[in-house]
């Protein structure tokens, strides 16, 4: 078992930063998800998968496992496998902003979570989520698909469903799985953001 739990966390996110700036002036627009649900057990895969979406890029920590740890969280093993069968595990990515990032040195975050999960980890020690560098090296992976064919699945909205609707990608939000073991940091923005979907009315839909 592959865990690794508070060895690593993710430092200053200055994209994030620059993003949560333009989210709350210019570009709420971005931050409204294409669909909100409890966890990736509501996700509907199957219909996704007949409307045209043929990649999927998850979130780790707090969508497919609990934070910083790298093994998926029990009760969404057969979600997880479902979508793998149905895309295909080479049309299928994790990117997080711990393991494969700039704070994972030697990539040993990203080598575990490989072996554990059985889902490539995107590297990209030179960009975080949201910045467009790191949505180039998502495209790239995938050897440059139109945009509009990716789905982009997390629990943040400054991150995940950010990215994804800048991408041009379908945006689901998932709700976190825990919050033990989160940094205080991102407990806090987390929060904000839960607050702001509830102002907004985007609530949670398993439609």
């Amino acid at each position: 078992i592959h865990t690794h739990t508070h060895t690593m966390v993710q430092w200053w996110n200055v994209s994030g930063v620059f993003a949560a700036v333009r989210a709350c002036t210019t570009r709420q627009r971005f931050l409204k998800p294409s669909l909100c649900v409890q966890d990736i057990r509501d996700i509907p895969f199957e219909e996704l998968k007949s409307e045209g979406y043929n990649y999927v890029v998850f979130d780790k920590d707090n969508c497919l496992a609990k934070p910083y740890v790298n093994e998926p969280f029990p009760p969404f093993k057969n979600a997880l496998e479902q979508c793998l069968s149905l895309f295909g595990r080479e049309n299928v990515l994790i990117v997080s902003n711990s393991a494969g990032s700039c704070d994972d040195g030697g990539m040993e975050g990203a080598i575990d979570v490989e072996k554990s999960f059985g889902i490539s980890v995107l590297r990209h020690p030179q960009s975080k989520k949201p910045s467009d560098e790191c949505i180039r090296d998502i495209l790239t992976h995938f050897n440059n698909p139109p945009p509009a064919q990716c789905i982009v699945v997390g629990d943040r909205l400054l991150t995940d469903v950010y990215m994804g609707n800048v991408m041009g990608a379908y945006s689901v939000h998932t709700q976190p799985i825990t919050s033990e073991g989160d940094s205080k940091i991102s407990a806090f923005v987390r929060s904000q953001e839960l607050a702001y979907l509830r102002r907004k009315g985007h609530g949670i839909s398993t439609s």
